[in-house]
């Protein structure tokens, strides 16, 4: 079973090209490359595996309920914004998105374990397992970025004058 990471549009000589490519033929490939080049937000959309993996956590997650799987997606695209930043760069975009998909992924599994009301001993230590270590990467991937953001912020020189007319230099 392939799941499609994202809906793109497409003109019809990418979608040709597309459904050429899934055949797996090397005679397709210079077609696909002139319709990769000519469409770079189908690059951006299919190549961003890190948004696939995001976009397969939450449509495995809300199963059949499209409100609940739109709903998800926005409050992440949202969310993804807003700890990016103003001008990020592309690390920061990066690390943004890591840090959205972590979450999503610690969400996922303390609400799948929440979900289960009688489980062996052995499935509750499982559950809390996965939790921990999805909270670690979580925890990893915010804390990284933390420290790229304060790699990038200027030096800042602070003169005070000090009683006596004496300066001291504050360097933050």
């Amino acid at each position: 079973m392939t799941k499609k990471a994202a809906v793109v549009e497409m003109d019809p000589k990418q979608t040709k090209a597309r459904d050429q490519s899934e055949k797996g033929g090397h005679a397709e490939l210079d077609e696909v490359r002139a319709a990769l080049d000519a469409a770079p937000n189908v690059v951006k959309e299919l190549g961003d595996l890190g948004r696939a993996a995001l976009l397969m956590e939450v449509d495995s997650f809300a199963g059949k309920n499209i409100l609940m799987r739109e709903a998800q997606k926005r409050y992440l695209a949202q969310l993804q914004t807003e700890i990016e930043g103003p001008n990020p760069s592309p690390l920061e975009r990066l690390l943004a998105q890591e840090v959205v998909i972590c979450r999503q992924h610690l969400a996922s599994a303390q609400a799948l374990c929440a979900a289960l009301h009688e489980y062996s001993f052995a499935q509750a230590e499982f559950h809390e397992r996965r939790i921990e270590r999805a909270q670690r990467r979580y925890l990893a991937a915010v804390k990284t970025l933390a420290q790229i953001r304060r790699l990038q912020l200027p030096a800042v020189q602070v003169n005070v004058a000090a009683e006596g007319g004496k300066q001291i230099n504050v360097a933050r």
